[in-house]
């Protein structure tokens, strides 16, 4: 984002620090440790996007204790600083300031935008929806590219793979030996003076056996030119040793990135037009593969449950808008009432707990792979549980009336958007103390 948070949030006196400049650091610190939660625990991410949503979340809400409490480690006497009543919004805030640093990440941002577009219209507030506006943007900008990569078409395989640059081959010149050098040494270790009679510059072999030997020039440059000629072959050969295997070798590796990336484009192209027709034939048929029956017949409600579940089963958590629509068009074509009827959150929740025992099997598995955590969590995470689906605990859970009213296809979307985003941000695999990295 182009301004931080915090800033944003004392800018539209959402809360108020007076003049006191210093006191937004301890703010900032906070922010810093929460950030640090949310990367070690990315499960926790949805969670905390609808505390950070809920103008109206109440001061003994877990994670807004939770929040306050890492706030009192770098500011023990906040509370004089601030009314009850803004304790909630400075926490918000905190939480806020702490999910825009942490979405560089791109589970944690599809977690925090698809959480986003669900719960604002329920429970966002105008005074800070630009805020918001700027965070969901820049993570479906980014999430799109992640998203067309995985959905290629065979074209975007074809474009990605026509070229192949060959490395520049560099030859290694070699060096020669300098003859004339050589032959003025060798000159010098035969005897003092040159073929002219000159002193040799070098230093000289003082001894003549008597006088100078007439082989004793002829020996220099006879036995400088075998010399420089062996190490010159020797120099050589072990020069064109040295390119034909750093040649090869380069070649190789260029080849092997080459097939490489064609492969891995090639697999991700094929991952996506299977995806692409696996959620047409299932459109179509109109069949939940996890329950083993159609979804003609099942209550709206159920019927969204199951839709949202298999939907997202075939396209994991980084998938276009446009699977959205796919959800929405499945269940408009189980019957068209689905797009106008509403019903309550607790009528739904009624009629999913009280799905037969097949169902109720069906939705357990699906849905309990989404993480519940204490206060505030995704509707999904409640569906694993039919003992949690009370018109209580709904209320308290959601931060939502339990009266509020959505169509199946409403429900649907909103539980698919839980469901991938729990496939984006898993909890962390733990590894077992003594297990080899």
């Amino acid at each position: 984002m182009a301004a931080d948070v915090l800033q944003r949030f004392l800018t539209k006196r959402l809360f108020d620090v007076g003049a006191d400049d210093a006191r937004v650091k301890p703010l900032r610190d906070a922010a810093a440790d929460v950030a640090a939660l949310i990367k070690a625990a990315p499960q926790r991410t949805a969670s905390m996007t609808m505390v950070a949503i809920d103008s109206r979340i109440r001061p003994n809400e877990p994670l807004v204790v939770e929040v306050m409490k890492i706030l009192e480690g770098h500011w023990q006497s906040y509370a004089g600083a601030f009314t009850d009543d803004k304790l909630p919004t400075v926490a918000r805030a905190i939480v806020l300031h702490a999910l825009s640093a942490t979405m560089g990440s791109e589970p944690i941002a599809a977690a925090v935008s698809l959480t986003a577009r669900t719960m604002l219209p329920y429970l966002g507030d105008q005074a800070d929806f630009d805020l918001w506006t700027d965070i969901i943007a820049d993570a479906d900008r980014r999430l799109g590219l992640r998203a067309e990569r995985e959905w290629a078409l065979p074209s975007a395989a074809k474009a990605a793979t026509g070229e192949f640059a060959a490395p520049a081959a560099t030859a290694l010149a070699p060096q020669v030996v300098n003859k004339t050098w050589l032959a003025e040494r060798l000159a010098a270790a035969s005897g003092p003076n040159s073929e002219d009679g000159e002193a040799s510059k070098a230093p000289a072999n003082p001894q003549w056996p008597n006088t100078g030997e007439q082989w004793s020039h002829s020996f220099a440059p006879i036995a400088a030119n075998a010399i420089a000629g062996a190490v010159d072959a020797v120099i050589k050969s072990l020069a064109q040793k040295v390119d034909e295997r750093d040649g090869a070798q380069a070649l190789r590796t260029a080849i092997a990135d080459y097939v490489t990336a064609a492969a891995e484009t090639l697999t991700r192209t094929a991952i996506g037009l299977e995806r692409r027709t696996a959620l047409l034939w299932w459109k179509e048929s109109l069949y939940s593969p996890s329950a083993h029956q159609s979804y003609r017949g099942l209550d709206p409600a159920v019927a969204a449950a199951l839709t949202a579940l298999d939907a997202s089963a075939q396209t994991g958590a980084f998938a276009p808008r446009m699977a959205e629509a796919m959800v929405r068009e499945t269940l408009a074509s189980i019957d068209p009432a689905i797009s106008t009827d509403k019903r309550t959150l607790a009528a739904c929740a009624e009629a999913i707990a009280c799905a037969d025992e097949t169902l109720r099997t069906a939705l357990n598995t699906g849905f309990s792979a989404v993480h519940r955590g204490t206060g505030r969590t995704p509707l999904a995470s409640l569906l694993g549980d039919a003992d949690a689906l009370t018109p209580e605990i709904i209320g308290v859970r959601l931060g939502l009336a339990p009266d509020t009213e959505v169509t199946a296809i409403d429900l649907g979307i909103w539980l698919f958007r839980d469901l991938q985003a729990a496939a984006a941000t898993p909890p962390p695999v733990r590894r077992k103390r003594g297990a080899k990295a």
